[in-house]
């Protein structure tokens, strides 16, 4: 259970219903975990809101994930390759959905990896990268058919009414405030179980979320 140490050290923060990794130069990721090949990687891992369980099959590690205190686990891939990440302690309705995947790589393929992450991408193409590693996929369909949350393609001027009898019409301030208070306007049909922890994003990831959005049709 003690990392070697040289051990290539990650921050690794879960919440409903995702993982978030964060690298020593301040890189952060969402559901993807890139990690060189040959190298022993130490995972600082907390949780933002309930307690959630990682695990890794095929490198056979499987660790608590708790709120406010750290715990740590460690592998070392030795093949490149893919290898899926469960969360293993149910926590709430998207649980099944909380997938993530292992990308094991040579050591000059995540250096390029760690470095092309530092570029800056024009805001509907982040907010693209944005809702698929957010997993935001996993409840808000981009081709109208309904999930746990409203579909969200097309929806830019229309009218949306909510569970109080109240409407508004979707504008930039209306995605801004279901980004980080998703349960202050919830749309009729729907339940309040979309959690406020993606209000923790930056400006520019919300900036980019809302002009992905507005470019569905």
């Amino acid at each position: 259970s003690t990392a070697p140490p040289d051990s290539y050290e990650i921050v690794v923060r879960a919440q409903q219903w995702y993982w978030e990794f964060e690298y020593p130069n301040g890189v952060v990721n969402a559901n993807e975990l890139y990690v060189p090949i040959g190298k022993p990687v130490r995972l600082k891992m907390s949780s933002n809101d309930v307690l959630h369980s990682f695990f890794v099959p095929e490198f056979r590690i499987k660790y608590d994930v708790i709120p406010n205190r750290y715990t740590t686990v460690w592998f070392e891939a030795i093949k490149a390759g893919s290898y899926r990440i469960y969360c293993t302690e149910y926590c709430g309705t998207q649980h099944s959905a909380m997938l993530g995947t292992v990308v094991a790589v040579s050591q000059q393929e995540f250096d390029q990896w760690l470095e092309n992450q530092n570029q800056e991408l024009p805001p509907i193409e982040l907010g693209a990268n944005l809702f698929s590693r957010f997993s935001c996929n996993a409840c808000h369909s981009t081709t109208g058919a309904s999930g746990v949350g409203p579909a969200v393609n097309g929806i830019f001027g229309t009218e949306r009414v909510f569970t109080d009898g109240t409407s508004t019409t979707v504008d930039d301030n209306y995605l801004r405030e279901s980004i980080v208070g998703p349960g202050l306007k919830v749309v009729q049909g729907f339940s309040p179980v979309m959690p406020p922890t993606f209000g923790s994003m930056t400006a520019r990831q919300i900036d980019g979320l809302i002009a992905y959005i507005k470019s569905l049709e």
